[in-house]
Parts: C-alpha cells; sequence; structure tokens
C-alpha cells in the first residue's frame, strides 16, 4: 500500500480517537499529532490486540483466555482446567474454556500434531504467527472481511525493516516461519524415537499448500519490531501481542506519552496515555527502550532493534546529566567532587585536585567489588543470605570510594542489600537501603516514570509498616501523583493508595494531636 493510501486507512481506524490525527513525519514516516489540548493522563488511544499469548514461563500459570488470563494461585491449582486435546491451554473455569474455544480451535489439533510429530508445543510466536496468517487467508478471501475486521492491513502496513536484517537474521526468520509452516500443516503422525525434524519437514510438500514461506519470514521480521510486551500493574511482563495502532505512534527518550495494561477486566488491551500537558499539533510519543540509561546506550538498542539512529531533542542535548555520570568514576581522596571518565589513565591524577589516582588502585578496587558481588549473587541463589549480605556490604563499601551515588553499578548493590535483608525480616536495614536508592531513581527516570510511582508505593508501604508515618504519607502521594497519570484514576492500584494515604492521615491525626494535625499541614503544602 502506498503510503498516502496507508496514511488514510490509518485515519479511517482512529476516527474514534478524538484527541489524535495521523500524519506524515519527515525521516521517521508515519505518526500521531495531538488534534486538540491534551491534559495529563488522557487516554489518547486504546486497542486490543490482534493477536497475543502468553510467555512461555506464564503457559501453566494464567488462564489462557485473553479476556482473562487470571493468574493461577494456590489456591486455584486444581481448579485450572487443561485442554484435553493440545494439553497446551490452562483455563480458570469452564466459562473460559468454551468462550475461548472458536478462537483456540484453529491451533489446538495444530499443537497436538506439532507436539505428537517433533515433542515441542509450539512457542508464543509461532502461535501468533499463524493465526495472523489465518486472518490474511480470511481477508483474501472476503473483501467484505477486510473492512469489518481491518488488523490484518494495519499489521501489513507496518515497516518490516526486512533489507536492514543481516543475512543470518534472515535466515533465522525463515527457519521461524517454516516452524510455523509445520504447525499449521504437519501430518497426524504418532510419537517417534526420531529427532530428525529435517525429514518430517521434508514429508510436507509445500507447493500443496497456500503458505508462503518467505512471506510468512518478513511477517516474524515485522513482528520482531513492532510487537509490545503485555505487562502487568507492577510493570511484569507475562505476553506479548501485536497492536498495529499503538506500533505507529514513533519514539522518544522524553515521550509525552506511556504505554499502559491497567485494565483488570481485559488484560491484553493497551492503553496511551498522555504523561504530561501536550500542545494542540505536538507530536504524540512512547518510548520504545528503557529511558534510564545515556544516550549511547539507548542509540545502541534503537539501532540494533529498531534500525534508526534517535535525534530526538534528549539525545541531541549534550548536557544529558546521565551521559556525564554513567560508570564514572570519583577522585579517591574524598574531598573531590570530580567526575573521571572511566577511560581515563588511573596511573596519572586527578583532573580537578591532582590526587595521585595510581597510589590507591582504583582497578583492584573494582576487581574486589565484581568478585565480591558475584559472590553473594551465589550466596543468595543458594539461600545462604547472611553469607550475601555480609559480601554485599564489603562490595557496598569498597564501591563506594570509587562510584559516584548515581552510578547503576552503586544501585544495583543497594538494592541487592535491600532485597536480602527483606529476605532475613532485617526491615529497618532495608529501608535504609531503599532511602539510599531513591536518589538514583529520581535521576534516572521522569518525574512520569510508572516504575518510579510503583518504587515509591512499595517503599512507602515499607515505611509504613515500621511505623514511619509521616514518610510514608509522602512516598504515597507522590506515588499517587505518577500513577494516578500511568493507570488511570479508577484502577485498583489508585484505590489501594487512595485508601493508605487515608489511613496515614487518619494515623497522623488521631496519634500525633496538635503536632500531627501542624505535621499533617505541613506535608499538603
Amino acid at each position: 500500500m502506498e503510503p498516502a493510501n496507508s496514511l488514510a486507512f490509518l485515519r479511517k481506524n482512529i476516527k474514534s480517537f478524538p484527541h489524535i490525527q495521523a500524519d506524515h513525519f519527515e525521516s521517521k514516516g508515519r505518526g500521531f499529532r495531538a488534534r486538540k489540548f491534551i491534559p495529563s493522563g488522557t487516554v489518547v488511544l486504546h486497542e486490543d490486540p490482534i493477536v497475543s499469548a502468553l510467555l512461555d514461563d506464564h503457559i501453566d500459570r494464567r488462564c489462557s483466555n485473553p479476556t482473562c488470563w487470571k493468574p493461577k494461585t494456590e489456591l486455584d491449582e486444581k481448579a485450572f482446567l487443561r485442554c484435553s486435546i493440545c494439553r497446551y491451554a490452562f483455563y480458570c473455569s469452564k466459562h473460559c474454556q468454551h468462550s475461548h474455544w472458536k478462537a483456540h480451535k484453529f491451533g489446538c489439533k495444530c499443537a497436538q500434531r506439532m507436539a505428537a510429530a517433533i515433542q515441542k508445543p509450539p512457542t508464543p510466536s509461532i502461535l501468533m504467527m499463524a493465526e495472523i496468517w489465518r486472518r490474511s487467508e480470511l481477508a483474501q478471501e472476503s473483501q467484505k472481511l477486510v473492512v469489518k475486521c481491518p488488523e490484518f492491513p494495519l499489521f501489513r502496513d507496518l515497516n518490516s525493516h526486512w533489507d536492514a536484517f543481516s543475512e543470518q537474521q534472515r535466515h533465522e526468520y525463515i527457519g521461524m516461519a517454516c516452524s510455523v509452516f509445520y504447525f499449521m500443516f504437519a501430518p497426524d503422525v504418532k510419537s517417534s524415537n526420531s529427532n530428525d525434524d529435517e525429514k518430517k519437514m521434508n514429508d510436507i510438500k509445500p507447493l500443496e499448500t497456500k503458505l508462503d514461506v518467505n512471506c510468512v519470514a518478513r511477517w516474524f521480521a515485522r513482528f520482531s519490531c513492532n510487537n509490545f510486551s503485555i505487562f502487568d500493574s507492577e510493570l511484569r511482563p507475562f505476553g506479548a501481542g501485536v497492536f498495529p495502532l499503538t506500533a505507529v505512534f514513533n519514539h522518544s527518550c522524553d515521550p509525552n506519552c506511556v504505554l499502559m495494561f491497567s485494565n483488570p477486566d481485559r488484560p491484553n488491551r493497551c492503553y496511551v496515555r498522555s504523561s504530561r500537558p501536550i500542545a494542540k499539533g505536538e507530536e504524540l510519543t512512547i518510548g520504545y527502550v528503557e529511558l534510564g540509561c545515556p544516550t549511547s546506550i539507548r542509540r545502541a538498542e534503537l539501532r540494533k532493534g529498531y534500525f534508526f539512529e534517535c535525534e530526538c531533542p534528549r539525545c541531541s542535548n549534550d548536557a544529558d546529566e546521565l551521559d556525564a555520570v554513567w560508570e564514572t568514576l570519583r577522585c579517591p581522596s574524598g574531598n573531590c567532587s570530580a567526575v573521571i571518565p572511566s577511560t581515563y589513565d588511573l596511573d596519572g591524577l586527578c583532573p580537578t585536585c591532582g590526587t595521585d589516582l595510581s597510589e590507591h588502585n582504583i582497578d583492584i578496587t573494582l576487581e574486589k567489588v565484581a568478585r565480591l558481588r558475584n559472590q553473594g549473587d551465589e550466596a543468595r541463589s543458594s539461600g545462604q543470605l547472611l553469607q550475601a549480605k555480609t559480601l554485599f556490604e564489603k562490595a557496598y563499601a569498597a564501591l563506594e570510594l570509587v562510584r559516584h551515588a548515581n552510578d547503576p553499578s552503586v544501585y544495583t548493590l543497594l538494592n541487592s542489600l535491600a532485597m536480602t535483608c527483606v529476605d532475613l525480616q532485617l526491615f529497618d536495614e532495608a529501608f535504609t537501603y531503599h532511602e539510599a536508592e531513591l536518589p538514583f531513581l529520581d535521576f534516572v527516570h521522569s518525574e512520569h516514570a510508572p516504575a518510579l510511582g510503583l518504587q515509591l508505593l512499595l517503599h512507602g508501604k515499607l515505611a509504613c509498616y515500621l511505623g514511619h508515618i509521616s514518610r510514608a504519607l509522602h512516598l504515597y502521594r507522590r506515588a499517587h501523583i505518577i500513577l494516578c497519570e500511568t493507570h488511570g484514576k479508577f484502577h485498583p492500584l489508585i484505590e489501594e493508595l487512595a485508601q493508605k494515604i487515608g489511613e496515614c492521615q487518619a494515623e497522623l491525626m488521631q496519634n500525633s494531636g496538635p503536632a500531627g494535625r501542624e505535621e499533617l499541614l505541613a506535608i499538603h503544602s
């Protein structure tokens, strides 16, 4: 489809979203602008996926019905139903199983045949590509279906970047396409001891089917550049899906919108919300990669996964604070605030105060920290928590001498210490380490980042548990401001936060008398 026609088709499919308009951006291609002023926290677009699937490690831990995806708990263990045909899908109730059958039956017998032939269940990506192929066949058979269900043309219009992939990557996608081919057209064979998958593949005659392997290989490339992780309200991924309208949003390292899955009743429906006020005509953007890292890392990830060089205002700003301190060294003299690049000659002098760096063995200290950190991780994974805590403490004491507080290695070590203390039920120490983490989180995240809001909520719960009510109220209120914008005012998480804020306010008023009321007024102001 030509760009003009593609843009016109896109515009037809966003008519129900009054805040956005589709447009063509020089060097970017299609994207969205604000049709009018958009207040912070506004849902500018919501979309159900054309296909979605649970990640491998969640297949037997959640209901397979995408409109439910209820997580399995110990209480649900016996109640969960398993599909008797493919033995691949699980359901929390007969109602979910029955309502999902129309969508599941296409892949059900295919999965059964594949498992019987090669003793391997289909991967989520194979399931989704097979479903997209089915949709494309239906779309070609009936022009009316294209009008009623435009998902496949929208998917087709997304950029596959096929020519940008290396020869090896293209061969890998062709191999994945053959797996889809085998998934859908494998003969009914009984399980055998043979592992000769290639021979079994040769038993299928491609020319007798409608499937174009090269076409599906390009679909995989398109999928890899345009799929989204599906995550819960605490940003833990459990699925993946294709959202062709949402994929039209362009990237910025300082986005004005955020993508969330914040409807408990529709766990696979994505919502794009404005994370700050947006002026009329301004481009609407989301973040494709982790934003809490320096320009060089963000740009490298975007080049590798999305094949473009980011020129957003943040990447074009030479004064990005993250770039200035990321993985840099501090002067070991203790009285100097110098920021020393990691590539600096450690046998030379501090560029600010002239301290002889060679006398402080910085490289040896860094090696020692790495060794202690690895030993601590091994001890923690084997359940030796006290030993892990001791090792992490030694590593942190050494690291503080040579790294700045906003360095990521300092944060990850603090987090390991905090989590180990929680496991040991040493909550006071855990609270202290979490407090030390907050400046780093504020430094790397924007004030609208959902990850920051969730960390403030979790830290607030710990503060409240320890009786630090004033501190908990402050953290809860900060979290409430952020998460109202990202999750929506009616999300259960917001209701929980509002209740906790009320409880903290009531406790301050009740237990502290006039002093508590003054403190509460100070917090509000």
